[in-house]
């Protein structure tokens, strides 16, 4: 056995001096290549003739076996060449076994993904079999050239059973690292619905679903949280008007008669309250998140934005219509309050016209809570519109990707039939943000020419978008084709714009079949009608 130093110094914060790496001359025939290399000569032209006359420049990456012989990691087609040419000896690092590992390992990797593309099932193999050796993710992504975001979702994929049969059924890893995240917080429901709507190839929307849904009970809890640390109980469910579990405020007396307001309500008895938080929908600006009544905004400007707004009022641009949500407040323990329902005179609301009045009252308040509701399912629907849309973009004006049929007749239709519509209604502004620049000349400039289309497409889509929804204020649900007139008819052209999504591969929303009069409203809420 020849009497060799392996190679064992760190390649981080090595000691000056020290050796890096030792490289000895081992006999060709001691070499030993693994039964699944396999060598091309004529994939490397020249090289059994260079070794004959010059010898390996570049040493041959080996490891020790115990019989003596070296186990070829990097340089099976040197060792070919050499036995071509009958060269007695190549010059070999040999490698320490956890080295030899870690090198044989980032070779096959790097090696298999420019040679085929590895499969998802690979990858995991890959960094799976190196955090088995102790590699951190930072050191996986440099040894596999892979971003560190990558490296982690593989990993996690690879170290969970369950997320590797979801790669077994279909999923990409990414897919597989996401629903793994949900089914490890505890959220199995939305794992399911993840995994049965990637087989439906609806992946992506359902986790935008998700991910808003999320966000909205974020803003809730974010209301929520000081009046629960006060002592309040939250309730989700607003109690009936009749309710002798929650008491409504007004219909209560303290104990001297008086009526109860919220002042009333203090730290010391927050415990008998309760809390509902009514949502509505406000105009916030933009710049500070004020909120603003209707008399402070200039509406005009909507639709004019290219007018200053005037000096009493705030510009449109500047306006963005937020969901809110309001505290009322019941109480649910009157013993503890020190309340007591009003007298039978006090609550005679009990005739009939009275409550006529109440039913009415409650009738527009729901009515109210519909729109608020629906507005908030078509910002979601437009996020997932607009995301899809972004995405296809990229698509097209890649020159190596087909033009989709229509596409081309619908820019120049639209662009003749309204050409002032590419300046109203902040379409431009839109059509930057999906393109990524506010210089859309020299974007046009730089696109190959029948690509250069897709900037005048774009602006007209723009203007379409803002037509449908302005500063987060969508107006497309109202639009009702069957109604001949109405206030809402500017829309009218956005139903062929759908139309074409549809084409184009986009799944229409409920509410956007209600603007082509697919579905009613209350079809599409899930309403009785």
């Amino acid at each position: 056995m020849t009497d060799t130093i392996t190679t064992t110094e760190p390649t981080v914060n090595p000691t000056p001096g020290t050796v890096a790496s030792v490289s000895i001359w081992v006999e060709v025939e001691r070499l030993v290549l693994g039964p699944n290399r396999e060598t091309n000569l004529d994939l490397v032209p020249g090289l059994a003739e260079s070794l004959a006359r010059f010898g390996n420049f570049q040493s041959v990456l080996a490891m020790e076996r115990s019989d003596g012989n070296y186990d070829v990691i990097d340089g099976a087609h040197r060792v070919s060449a050499a036995r071509e040419q009958d060269v007695a000896c190549l010059k070999v690092e040999v490698l320490g076994a956890e080295q030899g590992k870690l090198a044989r390992l980032q070779l096959q990797f790097n090696t298999g993904e420019h040679a085929r593309k590895l499969s998802d099932t690979d990858k995991i193999y890959f960094v799976g079999e190196m955090l088995d050796l102790g590699v951190d993710y930072d050191e996986i992504a440099a040894r596999y050239a892979i971003e560190l975001a990558e490296a982690k979702r593989i990993g996690r994929v690879a170290r969970s059973a369950r997320a590797r049969a979801t790669v077994d059924n279909g999923l990409d890893l990414m897919q597989a690292s996401i629903v793994d995240e949900y089914a490890e917080a505890g959220r199995p429901e939305v794992a399911e619905s993840l995994v049965a709507a990637a087989a439906e190839g609806r992946f992506d929307r359902q986790l935008r679903i998700t991910q808003r849904k999320d966000e909205v009970a974020a803003e809730f809890e974010e209301q929520a949280k000081p009046y629960r640390d006060r002592g309040f109980r939250i309730i989700d469910t607003e109690p009936a008007y009749n309710s002798t579990e929650y008491w409504r405020l007004w219909s209560l007396r303290t104990k001297k008669g008086k009526q109860v307001q919220e002042k009333f309500i203090t730290d010391s008895n927050a415990s008998a309250f309760a809390v509902y938080f009514e949502q509505g929908e406000a105009y916030c600006r933009v710049s500070d998140g004020e909120r603003l009544g209707q008399y402070q905004i200039d509406f005009e400007t909507r639709w004019s934005p290219q007018f200053a707004a005037t000096e009493d009022r705030v510009h449109f641009d500047d306006i963005e219509v937020k969901l809110v949500y309001r505290p009322v407040f019941y109480c649910h323990d009157l013993e503890a309050a020190g309340l007591v329902p009003g007298s039978s005179s006090d609550t005679a609301s009990a005739t009939s016209s009275d409550e006529d009045e109440a039913a009415q009252r409650a009738a527009a308040k729901a009515a109210r809570q519909l729109v608020i509701k629906t507005n908030q399912a078509a910002r979601e629907e437009t996020a997932e519109r607009r995301g899809w849309l972004t995405k296809e973009l990229q698509k097209w004006m890649n020159p190596d990707k087909e033009i989709p049929a229509g596409l081309r007749r619908f820019a120049a239709t639209r662009t003749a039939a309204d050409p002032e519509s590419l300046s109203k209604y902040h379409g431009r502004k839109l059509a930057q943000e999906w393109l990524g620049t506010t210089d859309l000349v020299t974007l046009a400039d730089t696109l190959p020419e029948d690509r250069a289309f897709v900037i005048s497409l774009v602006l007209a889509v723009g203007a379409l978008e803002a037509m449908m929804v302005t500063n987060n204020d969508p107006k497309y649900w109202r639009y009702n084709p069957a109604e001949k007139r109405s206030q809402f008819d500017y829309l009218r052209d956005c139903v062929d714009y759908l139309r074409l999504l549809g084409k184009l591969g986009h799944e229409l929303s409920p509410l956007e079949l209600v603007m082509l009069g697919k579905l009613t409203h209350a079809e599409a809420m899930e309403v009785p009608e």
